[in-house]
């Protein structure tokens, strides 16, 4: 089946052209970017006017769709157009719709502990959409990640210490009190007067007395020092419980994004998608028989795609130009020094590396917003991984063939590529990071690649 090109208003939705004459279309699939379709048209259709009685072909009001065998392959908003003097061409750029949020200020204010990243992608598209004219009909997945950003939640000044164990030493009082704050010991207990012998009292009955007298004495002591221990460790525990927190309350920060500061928000949820890590992607489907798009905002932790061992990409076979194997120490590292929270020695440092028989590569890997060693420990040894292997193959032209048919991969899949030809003897596990459709060119894609063990 034939490729077909659509134009929809972005505001309205309304359908402009059904069958746009779009020559030299690329579809791009990219995850954590936007991709989107890039296209020329005649000059003279540049002028052509919708049934709004508006340019057909107009910047931020345009969306371009390219679809094959009823599925949507591309889409993208209408960014940039202008005639090729060379080609003689009006070109026609529209990147995916993520672009829509490079360069848009955040206009509300977040400030949280403990966020969840996907729920704070969620957030600043639902900021950008309830705007007037800024709503592209994006819905975002709503599951939760797995993981956090910003530090935990200090909560609010301890008013009493939980769970505080404490003993009195006196008959009717409870003892080994769970919770609660002891009670106040009181006054010091003075031991009064010693008895007086009375007339006619033997020595040995004086001596009772006394000796009861004593007794009674140690008892209150004993009694009062108990008390007065349990409350001076409560409170003792109480003060260190408050000195905690006020250091935990001035070094732990939430998360916090602050209209006064416009941050950018494409470049927000890039930052967040690179330091947690995920990757978003964008998918456009028809709603059933309709003519209506459901617009979907993928959100996947760590990362899409699963290793496909019933796919494969050989040379000879399935590819059709022997790719270019590229061997770049530049980025090579076999120690990584990850930096985390705090300053100066009381950073939070954690150090993965392995001796492999070739020199000594250290690469400094900074997370400053990581207050967890285990965290850090963790992404130090993924950095570790991605940056020890060395030889990959950048990018392959593929056929449609039994080995791996056309649209039986996604872009994040990893797939084995086999090269065993001229100089070039490699069995490779590649990640497909971007996948790039040349419409004319029915039975070829090409796709972009990295090593496996590289990730991204």
């Amino acid at each position: 089946m034939a490729w077909r090109y659509l134009a929809q208003r972005a505001l309205t939705g309304e359908w402009i052209d059904l069958d746009v004459g779009l020559s030299n279309v690329e579809v791009e699939d990219v995850p954590s970017g936007p991709g989107g379709i890039t296209a020329t048209i005649a000059p003279a259709d540049s002028r052509l006017v919708g049934p709004d009685g508006r340019l057909l072909f107009e910047e931020w009001s345009t969306i371009l769709y390219a679809e094959k065998s009823g599925s949507i392959r591309g889409a993208g908003l209408l960014q940039h157009s202008g005639f090729d003097e060379e080609d003689q061409t009006w070109k026609l750029e529209a990147p995916g719709f993520t672009s829509y949020l490079a360069g848009q200020p955040f206009e509300d204010s977040i400030s949280e502990f403990e966020a969840d990243p996907f729920d704070l992608v969620r957030r600043i598209w639902a900021s950008i959409q309830s705007r007037p004219d800024g709503d592209l009909g994006v819905v975002v997945d709503e599951h939760e990640c797995p993981v956090t950003t910003g530090d935990p939640d200090p909560g609010s000044k301890p008013t009493e210490v939980t769970n505080f164990a404490w003993n009195v030493l006196e008959a009717g009082d409870e003892t080994t009190a769970g919770t609660g704050k002891p009670p106040h010991p009181g006054q010091s207990p003075t031991k009064g007067a010693q008895p007086v012998k009375l007339s006619g009292e033997s020595v040995g009955s004086f001596d009772a007395r006394v000796a009861a007298w004593e007794a009674a004495w140690v008892e209150k002591v004993a009694v009062f020092q108990s008390k007065k221990d349990a409350y001076d460790g409560y409170t003792a525990a109480l003060s260190e419980l408050r000195s905690s927190w006020s250091s935990k309350k001035k070094e732990w920060e939430p998360y916090e994004l602050s209209w006064w500061e416009s941050p950018d928000c494409g470049a927000e949820i890039d930052t967040l998608a690179k330091e947690t890590p995920f990757e978003y992607r964008m998918e456009h489907n028809w709603v059933g028989d309709s003519l209506e798009v459901e617009h979907r905002l993928r959100l996947a932790y760590p990362r899409f795609g699963t290793r496909r061992h019933d796919l494969r990409f050989v040379v000879g076979e399935n590819v059709a130009v022997i790719p270019q194997l590229i061997r770049d120490g530049d980025g090579y590292a076999n120690h990584i020094v990850g930096l985390g929270k705090g300053e100066g020695k009381k950073m939070l440092r954690a150090e993965v590396g392995a001796r492999d028989g070739r020199l000594r590569r250290v690469k400094v890997m900074a997370a400053k917003d990581v207050g967890s060693l285990a965290r850090l420990r963790s992404l130090s040894d993924d950095e570790h991984r991605k940056s020890k292997h060395l030889g990959q193959f950048e990018e392959i032209v593929v056929l449609d063939h039994p080995n791996a048919p056309m649209g039986s991969w996604t872009v994040g899949d990893e797939i084995l590529v086999v090269v065993d030809e001229g100089n070039i003897h490699e069995e490779m596990w590649c990640r497909i990071v971007t996948g790039r459709y040349k419409p004319d060119e029915e039975d070829t894609m090409t796709l972009v690649l990295v090593r496996a063990e590289r990730g991204v």
